[in-house]
């Protein structure tokens, strides 16, 4: 899925011209991007099928578009790769490989780095409250080998990330309220209730520039999106633990947080997410 991140879309084609997985096909949906992208991307016109939205109705949507043109016409899985990505050579098959180990996984994904190819920057998820409701295992940490298991975990970033038609089939697709962020938690929380795991695979490595679409990790625009997602989240999914703590760590200590922002000079971000989180509740 593409939307205004630069020409970095074109660095995510041209690693998948180094997948030793072959054959398969690539289908770019953009969001209505204004920043030249679509024109670039036309030169891949024999290798990439190029879909473009009138408006950006978010992620969750887009990425629900390309499933289903894959899947219509016969596609086993679907690799989801933001357009800040990159894969390695061997990402697809090592994916692939690891679905087919284990027939109930609904969500497989690799180890995603950094763009500096030293620190990690998700190894799964993890759901919590502290710091963030959506905790990438591993996060900033430099790569010695410590995060080499391929193991179930609680959930999987929509990054890049490999889907079964199968669980698609059961569990359906992307729920579209969440415009973007969390979208892929829900999915994930609506699979283990299926009897469906998420799946970690530390042989298939990619890589990622966070945030080129939505401002990086504390711009007003990501911290509005994240809060207001988050009580669609607790309104799906939210048990009396899960409501007390989102009381405890998003109301009662915003006062402080916005304090602390007042000398870091990230009110306007803070700020935002207050917006966002009485916005969803309202």
């Amino acid at each position: 899925v593409n939307w205004n991140g630069g020409l970095h879309i074109l660095r995510a084609l041209e690693s998948l011209r180094t997948s030793t997985l072959k054959p398969f096909h690539t289908v770019v949906i953009d969001n209505a991007s204004t920043d030249g992208s679509t024109a670039a991307i036309a030169r891949y016109h024999d290798e990439a099928v190029l879909i473009t939205n009138k408006a950006n109705d978010g992620f969750a949507i887009a990425a629900n578009h390309g499933m289903r043109w894959a899947f219509e016409r016969g596609a086993e899985f679907v690799f989801l790769l933001n357009n800040d990505a990159e894969i390695g050579p061997a990402t697809l098959a090592e994916l692939v490989a690891g679905a087919r180990r284990h027939p109930r996984a609904g969500m497989i994904a690799p180890k995603i780095m950094l763009n500096d190819d030293r620190r990690i920057w998700c190894t799964g998820v993890k759901i919590g409250f502290f710091p963030n409701l959506q905790q990438l295992r591993g996060f900033l940490k430099v790569d010695r080998g410590q995060y080499e298991k391929e193991e179930a975990v609680e959930a999987v970033t929509g990054c890049g990330l490999l889907i079964p038609r199968s669980f698609i089939d059961d569990i359906g697709y992307f729920d579209t309220q969440f415009f973007v962020y969390l979208e892929d938690i829900d999915l994930a929380r609506r699979g283990a209730a299926g009897g469906w795991s998420c799946l970690y695979v530390p042989t298939a490595v990619m890589r990622h520039r966070p945030g080129l679409s939505t401002g990086g990790g504390y711009s007003a625009t990501r911290k509005y999106l994240m809060a207001y997602h988050l009580v669609l989240f607790l309104k799906k999914h939210g048990d009396f633990a899960r409501w007390v703590a989102f009381f405890l760590f998003e109301i009662l200590l915003w006062p402080a947080l916005f304090a602390a922002s007042l000398v870091s000079g990230k009110s306007g971000a803070v700020r935002a997410k207050w917006r966002g989180t009485w916005g969803a509740l309202l």
